[in-house]
């Protein structure tokens, strides 16, 4: 019985160093803003408890699976698609790659093309043509 009563003292000294502003621990939640002594996900420079690492949008826990940030907030795959990330102008799908802004709105790299030929224009000069992108040779 001795041992397990020093077992329990010592646990319990090393718990009550613990506090929620200098945790001896993996980092302090950035939802609950406690610190976290067990499983811990970093993400985007915060530490998150396995269980309050959710998208920002609708609450869904992301756990450790794939996650989109924008301005620190992890969003899940379908918020960012649905009403988040930037909508191509030309195709209107979601844009979860490279991007270029020009003429007001965002494109795909591969949807930004002249608008006579077809060349790609992301990294080429352009003309504005009443709002249609055109190469250099139009």
């Amino acid at each position: 019985m001795s041992d397990l009563s020093d077992h329990l003292k010592s646990f319990t000294s090393q718990v009550s160093g613990i506090d929620n502003f200098d945790p001896a621990s993996r980092g302090t939640c950035a939802v609950c803003h406690k610190p976290i002594l067990n499983a811990v996900v970093n993400a985007g420079g915060r530490s998150y408890h396995v269980e309050h690492f959710a998208c920002a949008h609708c609450n869904t826990p992301l756990k450790t699976g794939t996650y989109f940030e924008k301005d620190g907030a992890p969003f899940c795959p379908s918020c960012w698609d649905s009403s988040v990330c930037e909508r191509c102008v030309k195709c209107s799908q979601p844009i979860n790659d490279k991007i270029v802004h020009a003429l007001g709105g965002a494109f795909h790299d591969s949807c930004f093309t002249c608008g006579e030929c077809g060349t790609a224009l992301a990294s080429r000069e352009f003309f504005d043509r009443h709002g249609t992108p055109v190469c250099t040779s139009h």
